[in-house]
């Protein structure tokens, strides 16, 4: 990805950007110490606008990240990390919040994969159950997006959120 922010880079002269964790098409997000909270570990995720968006879309997509960015810092779950900062700054939106270290899901399922065996399913059905808890959660505290359940055609259950018009 280009432009990406290198270790020591300081940004809102607050969050120095210690090391990628992780990136995606739209952005990446990065491990980094909070200046002002001598200690702190914090995740940065930044979302990258489109070099050939409009202004007028650009102005949109901006409206929107922080719209969802004041929606997330309001919510406080042992299953989600804490959102503590939002803000832009050139062609980035960056999020502030807890830095989780460890391993993703997909690493685990991964290493599995590499050792020839089976994830435990206690285990997954005690993922499961934490995902399920912090998705009803978020479901039921971003009361300005109407939510809709819809059953697919194979039967599967999904949640969708649509804004209202």
């Amino acid at each position: 990805m280009p432009d990406q922010l290198s270790r020591g880079t300081i940004l809102r002269d607050r969050y120095e950007i210690v090391a990628l964790v992780g990136q995606g098409g739209m952005g990446a997000v990065y491990e980094a110490h909070d200046c002002r909270l001598p200690g702190r570990r914090c995740a940065v995720k930044e979302i990258r606008l489109a070099a050939d968006l409009s202004q007028a879309a650009a102005a949109q997509a901006r409206e929107q990240f922080q719209r969802e960015a004041r929606t997330l810092a309001r919510l406080d779950h042992p299953n989600l990390p804490k959102v503590s900062d939002y803000f832009s700054a050139g062609d980035r939106d960056c999020l502030v919040m807890d830095y989780v270290p460890g391993r993703d899901l997909h690493q685990v399922v991964q290493q599995a994969a590499r050792q020839g065996r089976f994830l435990d399913e206690e285990e997954v059905a005690g993922w499961a159950r934490q995902l399920c808890d912090a998705l009803g959660y978020y479901y039921d505290h971003t009361d300005e997006i109407e939510q809709y359940i819809t059953e697919n055609r194979e039967a599967a259950w999904r949640m969708s959120k649509r804004r209202s018009l």
